[in-house]
């Protein structure tokens, strides 16, 4: 899993992760506005693939295989794949490769 700091504070748990140079903030809009009610944290970055899209996190739904492959020649060009973790029931964290 990616590094983390974490903190306690009353009932709740925060997590700090830090962000390389390159991170991007993607917002997902429904309309031409900027408002946006989705955003997702894009790590691109060189793998074994070719370009690689890491998706640190995101709030909300998560963009689709097709999606991503329809933005990448606007935003993406070169990406070959978008990587995120997964956590799975038993608590493991499982790497999850998807072509685009």
């Amino acid at each position: 899993m990616s590094d983390y700091r974490k903190a306690h504070v009353g009932d709740l748990t925060l997590y700090a992760t830090d962000l390389p140079p390159g991170s991007q903030l993607v917002r997902v809009c429904r309309d031409a506005s900027f408002a946006y009610d989705r955003m997702i944290v894009v790590i691109e970055c060189d793998g074994e693939e070719g370009r690689e899209l890491f998706l640190q996190g995101w709030i909300g739904e998560p963009l689709t295989r097709s999606q991503w492959r329809e933005a990448k020649g606007d935003l993406f060009a070169g990406a070959k794949v978008v990587v995120y973790e997964r956590v799975e029931d038993d608590g493991t964290v499982r790497l999850v490769r998807a072509p685009i």
